[in-house]
């Protein structure tokens, strides 16, 4: 989104008075324009001129994303380039614990169960009777 006029002069104003924030305002900038990039190579390229921006910025801030970087950086790359994520399997794991933390105390977990496999049926994403194993004696 673009800053409005009023807007930019606040963050002008703001920049004279910390050159931190300046610094960092550019660094998120510039990994904007990294996100440009969609193939490998080329945002190969960009992320190491970002991460050598971000280590001569001197902030200290951003120290740990150096290091996040180098440990998490093929991870990283593939979430950007390949058009798959876990975002759905995420989902339903957050959806399952929040069940999980309004259902404490209740002690028969084939109700549980039956409940997890409902709220990810009502949207499409699984049907009951295809989950529903039988009772073991």
């Amino acid at each position: 989104k673009a800053l409005t006029d009023k807007e930019f002069t606040k963050l002008m104003d703001m920049f004279h008075y910390s050159s931190r924030l300046h610094r960092a305002y550019v660094l998120k900038q510039a990994f904007s324009r990294v996100l440009m990039f969609k193939d490998k190579e080329n945002i190969q390229w960009a992320i190491d001129q970002w991460l050598s921006l971000v280590a001569s910025s001197e902030l200290p801030e951003f120290k740990s994303l150096l290091k996040t970087f180098k440990f998490w950086r093929e991870e990283i790359v593939n979430a950007l380039t390949l058009p798959y994520s876990n975002g759905f399997t995420e989902g339903c794991n957050n959806k399952i614990k929040a069940l999980k933390r309004c259902a404490f105390g209740i002690q028969n977990f084939e109700r549980f169960r039956n409940r997890i496999l409902f709220i990810n049926a009502k949207k499409g994403h699984a049907t009951i009777t295809s989950h529903v194993l039988p009772k073991s004696a």
